[in-house]
């Protein structure tokens, strides 16, 4: 049996060329790289077996910040067989020193910054990137400035409290991490703690918040004080962007600014 979960989600992006409706990505996060082990060695299984266009990482490449070098050459490892034709792109997390970027990675790393992804099938996509690293804290509109709504627009950042920022129906997809999807979870009950100013709810999975859509990833790896995880196994998310999107209005609950707690 696998030891990490593949959830596959359908999204329906604003702007989306109909003839790019069915385009795949792959959302990892919180990979806490220390050693390769099965989970790794699965999760390489699943970057490759997949039929995917784009693979996106939501940061936390390291399980100790200091330890960038050694998380540097496992990303590589895991990595070298994927080849997604649209390319890897990440941000980091706030296991990650800045200085992670200066190794040598297959990885684009948007920092604070934005790019357009040419579809094969005509139009193109933009991806921002928000920085949440060990060292700073970037804001979502700066991520964001100078792209335009008349395209479909995708952003990575690592806290998903950051999706809150966003201007109400601005028709982004925000990816994110950080939460681990509580790391332990209690059956029957859930998350009780995910680290983030977002309500334990929304510690994994597909959220609304003011009218943006919202992917949370529950993440690879661990990370201290207590590196292990209950109940809540590791995932890669799958995402099926489509232009439209049939479901029961009954099936989500929509967030607000005013509902996320104050505090980290």
């Amino acid at each position: 049996m696998s030891k990490v979960a593949v959830r596959h989600i359908e999204i329906e992006l604003e702007k989306l060329p109909a003839t790019a409706d069915g385009l795949r990505l792959l959302h990892l996060s919180d990979l806490h790289l220390r050693r390769w082990g099965r989970v790794e060695q699965e999760t390489q299984r699943l970057l490759t077996s997949i039929d995917h266009d784009l693979l996106v990482i939501t940061g936390d490449f390291c399980f100790r910040p200091q330890q960038h070098a050694r998380a540097a050459e496992l990303t590589n490892r895991l990595l070298e067989p994927v080849s997604p034709k649209h390319g890897i792109i990440a941000v980091l997390g706030n296991h990650d020193l800045p200085c992670f970027t200066a190794h040598e990675t297959r990885l684009r790393f948007l920092r604070n910054s934005n790019m357009y992804v040419e579809l094969d099938s005509g139009g193109a996509l933009c991806l921002a990137g928000v920085e949440q690293s060990h060292h700073r804290r970037g804001e979502a509109m700066t991520a964001l400035e100078g792209t335009t709504s008349e395209l479909p627009r995708i952003l990575l950042t690592h806290y998903p409290s950051t999706a809150f920022e966003l201007p109400s129906t601005s028709g982004v997809l925000v990816l994110a991490g950080h939460t681990h999807g509580g790391q332990i979870r209690i059956p029957g009950i859930g998350c009780v703690y995910n680290n983030d100013r977002i309500p334990v709810s929304m510690s994994r999975g597909l959220h609304l918040v003011n009218g943006n859509w919202l992917h949370v990833s529950a993440g690879i790896g661990a990370s201290p004080p207590v590196p292990t995880r209950l109940f809540c196994p590791p995932e890669i998310g799958l995402i099926t962007l489509r232009t439209r999107v049939r479901r029961d209005a009954s099936w989500h609950r929509e967030y607000s600014a005013g509902k996320v707690p104050v505090g980290v």
